[in-house]
């Protein structure tokens, strides 16, 4: 197979930007004064206190609890039954758990509590799901006999019923996200304090479908020795093991080209970040940030390269991009399709003191519009992005100032006017599902792939926060996006006009079944 490759940033550059990334938001410590002042909060202890507080950023942060929308549950009822469970609460590690499990009712992956991982403390093994048999993909060398091998229960209970469990305790959006994340979750023992599966001595015996058992203990992460099950198929799927955000391959003998989008990352996205933020770039961040490229530069090359190379199928791999900044997602459909001729999706920002303490920048600015206009700034209503925009002054809003950096096409004539095929996976997530509802909503190309792990109308856009009394972490989403197909909205996923998923033996053979079918159908 003949390959010309063009790679995006090399990976040490992505490790730099990742270091910048990280000083972009502190988790700010979370406290209002209508709690703080009241008598429960005051005359509870430090659990009733963060819990207390807890509800309140849902309350005054997440868009759910927005006037006019459909509340997911009854807040008040729950702040009573907590309030009175956290009066016997007895560690941080309990608090995070029923905190946890207040966060899953909102069928929101993106809200959630950051976990408080022990990494001396990791079950050494990694499952995969076929349907609904799960087999035993990856463990410690130790267990090597037992690789590959069907699993049927978790300590003498049906091993779907046992991972079932954690469904209250893993933030997701369906029931496909759910899956994904439990594969990882599973090896922390911190994830299964409380399980009623988990055995005294914290043994997890593993029955396999020829009755032999592993017995699997926790173990500190440098005892780890991990063998996985290798593919005896060689595959010829063009895609990388790589965690380069994006890079293109062009195969001329097939007259394609293979778009490989890991991230919805680029060095527009992360000099917004700083904006947004306040923060100043300093010199040597400067020059890390200007070694890593541009999706908009990135986007022009790889179209240039389509036109001189005169190939007719282009592939967009989502697979594994769990998302980021949606605005390069706008840049690559500007490329497929004339903007003034798409449906967009739309968002809705709910303003609250604690979306103003991350964005005191932004926050200024919104304030500023509205009053300039005689209009009143309100906390805890839902405005949509198309309503924001009339406050916004172009020579100082700090996302008009970006626009610079994310520069869409706008010749016509440079549409491409081949065939476009998308892949998505259980993976695919945030900014990547946007995409993906994006093109599916405006008859763009073919997707193909698993159901989506994302719902097509979600929440997002995280706020970050700390609780002051025990220091516990977490995210809540502040936005609600919408498909532009809004009548779909209940969706729960985003079906592919192709679904196809990877079965147990195309993980022993190697093969990429997604790419399979698309040589099979495209040339």
């Amino acid at each position: 197979m003949k390959i010309t490759l063009k790679l995006a940033v090399i990976s040490m550059l992505l490790l730099l930007s990742l270091s910048i990334e990280s000083q972009n938001f502190d988790f700010i410590q979370y406290s209002n004064p209508a709690v703080v002042n009241s008598e429960n909060y005051k005359s509870g202890n430090l659990f009733q206190k963060d819990f207390l507080l807890y509800m309140d950023i849902l309350k005054q942060s997440h868009p759910a609890f927005s006037p006019g929308q459909k509340l997911p549950l009854n807040i008040d009822s729950i702040v009573a039954a907590g309030y009175q469970w956290t009066a016997n609460c007895q560690t941080i590690s309990e608090l995070q758990i029923y905190l946890q499990k207040i966060a899953t009712l909102l069928n929101d992956g993106h809200t959630t509590i950051f976990p408080n991982y022990n990494m001396n403390a990791i079950y050494p093994f990694q499952i995969f799901f076929d349907k609904d048999d799960v087999y035993l993909r990856a463990v410690n060398k130790e267990f090597e006999s037992t690789l590959g091998k069907k699993i049927v229960k978790i300590n003498h209970s049906p091993v779907l019923t046992v991972i079932n469990s954690f469904k209250s305790v893993i933030s997701s959006d369906n029931d496909v996200y759910f899956r994904d994340k439990v594969k990882n979750q599973m090896q922390i023992f911190s994830t299964w304090e409380g399980n009623p599966y988990l055995a005294a001595d914290s043994t997890l015996a593993l029955t396999f479908a020829d009755n032999s058992t592993a017995l699997i203990k926790p173990v500190n992460r440098t005892q780890l020795n991990i063998v996985s099950v290798n593919a005896q198929g060689v595959t010829n799927s063009p895609r990388e093991n790589t965690k380069t955000p994006f890079l293109y391959k062009l195969l001329p003998e097939r007259n394609i080209c293979y778009l490989q989008f890991n991230s919805c990352s680029d060095q527009s996205t992360l000099r917004q970040q700083f904006l947004s933020s306040g923060q100043t770039i300093t010199e040597q961040q400067e020059q890390i940030l200007s070694q890593i490229p541009r999706f908009d530069t990135f986007l022009n090359e790889m179209f240039d390269a389509i036109a001189k190379n005169n190939i007719k199928t282009l592939v967009v791999d989502v697979r594994n991009n769990s998302g980021g900044n949606s605005r390069l997602c706008e840049l690559l459909i500007s490329w497929l399709k004339p903007v003034e001729a798409l449906k967009s999706e739309t968002s809705s920002i709910r303003f609250s003191e604690l979306w103003e303490m991350q964005y005191p920048l932004l926050a200024n600015e919104y304030k500023t519009g509205f009053a300039q206009k005689g209009v009143a700034f309100e906390y805890g209503k839902l405005y949509e992005s198309s309503y924001l925009s009339q406050f916004e002054n172009s020579d100082t809003t700090s996302y008009s100032k970006m626009n610079e950096y994310f520069q869409q096409n706008e010749d016509k004539n440079k549409i491409f006017k081949g065939k476009v095929v998308f892949i998505q996976n259980a993976n695919t997530y945030s900014s990547a599902g946007l995409l993906i509802t994006g093109v599916t909503d405006n008859n763009i190309g073919t997707v193909i792939g698993t159901k989506s792990s994302y719902r097509p109308c979600h929440y997002g856009d995280l706020l970050l926060f700390t609780l002051p009394n025990t220091n516990i972490k977490g995210f809540v989403s502040h936005k609600i996006f919408y498909r532009p197909d809004q009548e779909k909205c209940n969706a729960a996923y985003l079906v592919p006009a192709v679904e196809i998923e990877s079965s147990w033996n195309d993980v022993l053979n190697g093969n990429d079944k997604y790419w399979e079918w698309i040589l099979g159908n495209y040339e």
